[in-house]
């Protein structure tokens, strides 16, 4: 057994030796009283201060910082910072205390994320870690109003963006806070063509993508401009485009409609009221659509102020075949007793020169006898005068029809499969040579010249033909077109409207479905093409159109009538003008004609030999008051009239 050892008794300051003292003091000796015993007396000087808590430090690093970033610790120790580095709170926290550091202000353009920022403090913390990044972000905005392809956007630095429909779009590249960005369009839509304009398409960019770029796009108008040409000085022209857009003409020149028509749509070109002076105006190129540029190449071109003159009458009198002349009233329209002169054998069509005051007269004639007849004559005052007539001999066939090229300098007759050009003396006006070409087919009764004179017109019981002519009006071999026409066709007449696009053929004698049929044909081409059809009165056979290309007039052999209709401006189809047909107070009408101006059509009476003229509505075309003439001899195949 280890033996006790007593340790030895140390006093210690204080409280200790107060505590041994007053043990000391109660166990006092014997005898009584109080005995004295051992004592200490109290402490003096300050106590000492309880043991204080510890505390720790809370920081960390930043990394990737370029702006002034503020954290927080535990909601309320701000510390602001404004470069990468480490950090550290001002305020410690106490030992077992936690901590919460995050990010109360983010950089401009940054944004910096705390990873190890929460925890409680044992010791001092410098584990906290911010790392911040500049994020980036893309341009764009939406287009509104694009109705083709070809819009084109670009801004520099980055690669051009195709945008092919409205809505949202995007640049492809990304940018980063405070870059600029410049939106602009590279390329405007083509089809059709378009403006496009950007909005907000400039400025720098922020802390998100830009979506806010506007890209308007609208449809590109173009003026509508005409150039009149031959109107008289009273002026009085009035033009429309499309059915409205009234524009006044005063004088030749251009002129150009108020309203501006958009890219890809339609213009169209009328008359909506004739000049003051008794003349007609025409538009040609007058329909088309608008491309990309103003549209100039509409013309209208006005006739020669003043009315018809002269009419002229080929009697086929199989006794004494003859051409009556007659003098016009300017203001009626009324024909004077007729001048006779002798014009071949059983004399059927005739046509004026346009550049010389002569007459020619297609005579049918017997095998070798049939002849083209040119009469000249002279209009002054209110007289006229025929000279002698010349006549031509023609080939070895029938001529049933003659015609003039614009120039004057070429005549066409038609008639036994072939067809014949006539060129004439320019200082005589007479026919100096011939030459004949099989464009026409045995039925080929009549002809038609356009207005361009690029195309002779020949019919016949199969086809209707487009033959391709100069300048000057010959023939250009291998360059005729043709279309087939209806089974129950067997062309007869054939009229072509002033504007040159559109051709009406008559079905006649032979054909029992008594229609008239509309062709379109292309005036660079003569390709053509069937608009309609309508129907008409019992064999209609001649055929005219009013001088401003609004009605077409077919006089109908068997029912005694003319039927009339209206031409569509832009389609040249036929639809009946209200009223017709309208009766003819004769006997067996076999031609139509409508003068210069458009205020008087007559017919020449086959049966009871005479001339029939009529008042025309300027406005719907309708035929009325209806005199008749004598014409001076029996059988009158066709009139016509000259200034």
């Amino acid at each position: 057994m280890t033996p006790h050892i007593a340790k030895p008794f140390r006093l210690r300051t204080g409280w200790t030796l107060i505590s041994a003292a007053v043990l000391l003091s109660a166990c006092g000796g014997g005898g009584g009283g109080s005995g004295g015993g051992f004592f200490l007396p109290p402490p003096t000087g300050p106590a000492a201060p309880p043991p204080q808590a510890a505390s720790f430090s809370i920081g960390g690093s930043v990394s990737g910082l370029s702006g002034s970033l503020v954290l927080r610790n535990n909601g309320q120790d701000d510390l602001t910072l404004s470069a990468d580095g480490s950090f550290t709170f001002a305020q410690a926290v106490g030992e077992g205390q936690g901590y919460a550091v995050t990010v109360l202000r983010q950089p401009a353009g940054q944004v910096c994320t705390v990873s190890a920022g929460q925890g409680t403090a044992t010791s001092n913390v410098a584990q906290v870690r911010v790392a911040c990044t500049t994020p980036t972000h893309t341009v764009g905005g939406t287009v509104a109003g694009l109705l083709g392809g070809g819009l084109v956007l670009e801004q520099p630095g980055s690669s051009d963006l195709l945008v092919g429909a409205d809505g949202p779009f995007v640049f492809g590249d990304r940018r980063a806070f405070g870059m600029p960005y410049a939106v602009r369009v590279k390329q405007q839509p083509t089809s059709p063509p378009q403006t496009c304009t950007v909005g907000g398409g400039t400025g720098t960019i922020g802390e998100s993508d830009v979506t806010d770029v506007s890209v308007v796009c609208a449809i590109d108008t173009f003026p509508i401009r005409v150039t009149v040409s031959g109107m008289d000085a009273a002026g009085g022209l009035v033009l429309q485009n499309n059915g409205g857009d009234d524009l006044p003409v005063g004088a030749n020149g251009v002129a150009t409609f108020a309203t501006r028509v958009a890219a890809g749509a339609d213009y169209g070109v009328t008359v909506k009221t004739q000049p003051a002076a008794l003349q007609v105006c025409v538009p040609l190129q007058a329909f088309g659509t608008v491309a990309s540029a103003p549209v100039t190449s509409v013309e209208v071109r006005c006739s020669v102020p003043g009315p018809d003159r002269a009419g002229f009458a080929a009697n086929e009198d199989p006794v004494n075949s003859t051409v009556s002349a007659f003098v016009v009233g300017e203001a009626d329209g009324a024909l004077s007793t007729p001048q006779l002169a002798n014009a071949g054998v059983l004399a059927q069509h005739l046509a004026v020169n346009p550049a010389q005051d002569k007459v020619f007269v297609a005579s049918v004639g017997a095998a070798g006898n049939s002849t083209v007849t040119q009469i000249p004559y002279a209009v002054s005052g209110g007289s006229l005068t025929l000279d002698a007539p010349v006549s031509y001999a023609a080939v070895d066939r029938p001529t049933f029809a003659v015609a003039f090229h614009p120039s004057g300098r070429t005549a066409y007759a038609v008639g036994g499969g072939f067809l014949q050009t006539l060129a004439i003396d320019s200082a005589t006006g007479l026919v100096q040579s011939t030459t004949t070409t099989a464009e026409a087919a045995s039925g080929s009764r009549k002809l038609a010249v356009d207005v361009r004179g690029r195309f002779v017109f020949v019919a016949d019981g199969a086809r209707l033909k487009a033959v391709r002519v100069d300048s000057d009006g010959n023939v250009l071999p291998g360059q005729t077109q043709s279309i087939a026409t209806p089974t129950s066709f067997a062309g007869s007449d054939i009229a072509v409207e002033a504007t040159g696009r559109f051709v009406f053929v008559s079905t006649g004698i032979g054909s029992s479905s008594d229609r008239l049929y509309a062709y379109r044909f292309d005036p660079d081409t003569g390709a053509l093409s069937a608009v309609n059809d309508v129907l008409a009165g019992s064999v209609p056979y001649g055929l005219a159109v009013d001088p401003s290309a609004r009605f077409l007039y077919a006089v109908n052999r068997n029912s005694n009538t003319v039927s009339a209709f209206a031409i569509h401006p832009k389609t040249g189809a036929l639809s009946p003008v209200p009223g017709q047909p309208f009766a003819v107070p004769a006997s067996v009408p076999d031609t139509v004609t409508v003068d210069r101006t458009g205020r008087f059509a007559y017919t020449a009476n086959q049966n009871s030999n005479d001339i029939t003229r009529f008042v025309i509505d300027p406005v719907t075309g309708q035929l009325a008051q209806p005199v008749n003439y004598a014409a001076g001899r029996a059988r009158p195949q066709m009139f016509v009239l000259s200034r």
